[in-house]
């Protein structure tokens, strides 16, 4: 060890320094030590991510917070129903028994229905009576246990009487950023959504949740290469005690909600791990209609088949008298246009009280837990109890079921205030030789400018009055083809953009010829898409050296899967998109 002297340094010190070198020494000192201090006091502050810096909310004490929140649901909030019955079709959360405490019994799926003209004569199906009576039939004996336990979460929240509810605020929540739910292939797909997140300019800060233990070994190499994008995972099991997560066993649709609540952004854009940006984000949560409502939702492409028992279990009034919209139209005179319409054949989500149609696709969603800590809460019970319960009253097994409604739902039962996209998805596909069309990708459409077409739509009322087509506003202000310029989003589900599936099933060859699958112009705006993924992963899965993303695959199918790639990326090469 080194001993000085201090005293006698200090006078040797004095006596052969001039002034200038003594001010430039102190100067130094005096920097040391506040940058000593500062660092002892906030070195929970993560400066590895961030443009907008965040604090660190991984701690015992936000642990607790959180478990208490799963636990209180659990305990007191659990009306121990099990999954329906059902007969006619098979699926992970039917059965083939029914039970005392089963939810119901399901006749059949409810049917797919649309928006346009030729579904007119379909909407028969989306009344009151049909809902109720013809997909999943509620058991009688457990109606009043379920309203009992819902309406009694839903009294809570609003009089916010449970401490255990309260939003602990910036001390857990600040900023804006990204969110995605990851883990193994999930990561994978992941990445290539981040670098095209990055070449559109965007600089918000992006958290990638990991659910599992397991996940979190595997993908700790991914986690630190994301570093680099301003980008950081953030495991589920440093918020959630492994405990509560194993004997919960949340799953699939479920770890989103969680993931909103293990964020440590106040402002939310939550992406599926399929769902590339078109365009720069960075200022989208400046915008006045995110700022009044605080959560943005986009529609999917059917009506709303919610089952009636869901709003009667929550004491939540549908008025029957009073028809305020035909499906999109909240503003033409209803009573002309529906004169020949019987109250028991209309479409039940046309009525006072209910959710609007279309139905949810939350494949992209904007929240500010602020604004909704409560509309959370409340969704975060029904994922919860999605599987037995709420994703079947929500959806009823029509088309896509999990939980997309839980938000909206929630919102809605509390009264708060919330924006679904009225412009409809564009679709990007190709026709098979078989002439059947195939649907590759849905764009869904920027926010602020479909606000801009409701606006017209309110000027336009005046000739509007005497419409009598129920379709005619969908078509004229809201299609999908009018809003092509406006397309924030590809949502790429059919199929995901997994390097190694893609590449195994031969897709977007045909007679051993590749072909381009979205040639949307108009939507893509200049990006080329597919080039873009296609670069990403070869960047990543097929450079020489070790990949972080080795563990997946073996040495044929890395072989087999960069071949193809190599193969895309000469083809886009050879037949460029844009000039």
């Amino acid at each position: 060890m080194i001993h000085i002297n201090l005293p006698l340094f200090l006078r040797k010190f004095n006596a052969t320094t001039n002034k200038s070198t003594k001010r430039l020494v102190i100067f130094l000192f005096l920097s040391l030590v506040v940058v000593f201090t500062y660092l002892t006091l906030y070195n929970d502050v993560d400066f590895v991510n961030t443009t907008k810096t965040h604090l660190d909310h991984h701690t015992a004490p936000n642990k607790e917070k959180f478990n208490n929140i799963i636990l209180k649901i659990k305990e007191e909030y659990d009306s121990h129903i099990t999954f329906p019955y059902s007969k006619s079709f098979k699926e992970k959360d039917t059965r083939k028994e029914l039970f005392a405490n089963s939810l119901g019994s399901y006749k059949d799926r409810c049917p797919v229905v649309g928006q346009d003209t030729n579904d007119v004569k379909n909407w028969k199906s989306l009344s009151k009576n049909f809902l109720s009576n013809e997909c999943l039939v509620v058991n009688s004996d457990i109606k009043v246990k379920l309203q009992h336990v819902h309406t009694k979460l839903i009294k809570t929240l609003l009089d916010e009487t449970d401490s255990t509810f309260v939003y602990p605020g910036k001390e857990f929540y600040s900023g804006d950023g990204i969110v995605f739910v990851g883990g193994s292939s999930y990561s994978l797909m992941t990445y290539s959504v981040i670098k095209t997140i990055r070449k559109s300019g965007t600089t918000l800060p992006i958290e990638v949740l990991i659910p599992s233990e397991e996940e979190a070994s595997t993908d700790a190499e991914f986690c630190k290469l994301i570093e680099s994008y301003n980008s950081k995972c953030v495991y589920l099991s440093r918020i959630f005690s492994e405990d509560l997560l194993a004997t919960t066993k949340f799953q699939g649709f479920q770890y989103k909600s969680l993931a909103l609540f293990a964020s440590s952004f106040e402002n939310v854009l939550l992406l599926d791990a399929d769902d590339y940006p078109l365009k720069n984000l960075d200022t989208i949560f400046e915008h006045t209609l995110f700022e009044k409502n605080g959560l943005i939702l986009w529609p999917d492409f059917w009506r709303r088949t919610t089952n009636p028992f869901f709003y009667q279990s929550a004491d939540s009034t549908v008025d029957m008298t009073k028809k305020i919209r035909n499906g999109l139209d909240i503003v033409s005179n209803l009573a002309s246009s529906n004169k020949n319409q019987k109250p028991e054949d209309t479409p039940f989500h046309d009525f006072a009280g209910t959710i609007p149609d279309p139905s949810s696709e939350t494949g992209q969603m904007m929240i500010s837990k602020k604004l909704h800590w409560k509309t959370l809460l409340l969704s975060l019970y029904y994922n919860i109890y999605g599987p037995t319960i709420y994703y079947h009253l929500l959806s009823q097994y029509s088309s896509g079921q999990g939980d997309k409604e839980t938000f909206i739902a929630a919102a809605h039962l509390l009264k708060l205030p919330y924006y679904q996209i009225f412009s409809s998805a564009s679709v990007d596909g190709y026709f098979t030789d078989e002439g059947d069309f195939r649907g590759l990708t849905y764009y869904q459409k920027d926010f602020r400018q479909d606000f801009k077409a409701k606006q017209k739509l309110s000027e336009d009322i005046g000739e509007l009055n005497n419409i009598k087509d129920l379709t005619y506003v969908k078509q004229n202000y809201f299609s999908g083809d009018l809003s092509e310029d406006y397309a924030m989003f590809a949502h790429c589900n059919l199929p995901k953009f997994h390097p190694l599936n893609m590449a195994v099933n031969d897709e977007f060859i045909r007679d051993g010829l590749h072909y381009r699958g979205y040639t949307h112009k108009k939507c893509l705006a200049g990006l080329d898409l597919e080039k873009e993924i296609n670069l990403a992963y070869e960047e990543l899965l097929c450079q020489p050296g070790k990949s972080v993303f080795d563990y997946m695959f073996n040495v044929d199918n890395k072989l087999t899967m960069c071949n193809y790639i190599k193969e895309r990326l000469a083809l886009f090469e050879k037949e460029p998109l844009f000039n």
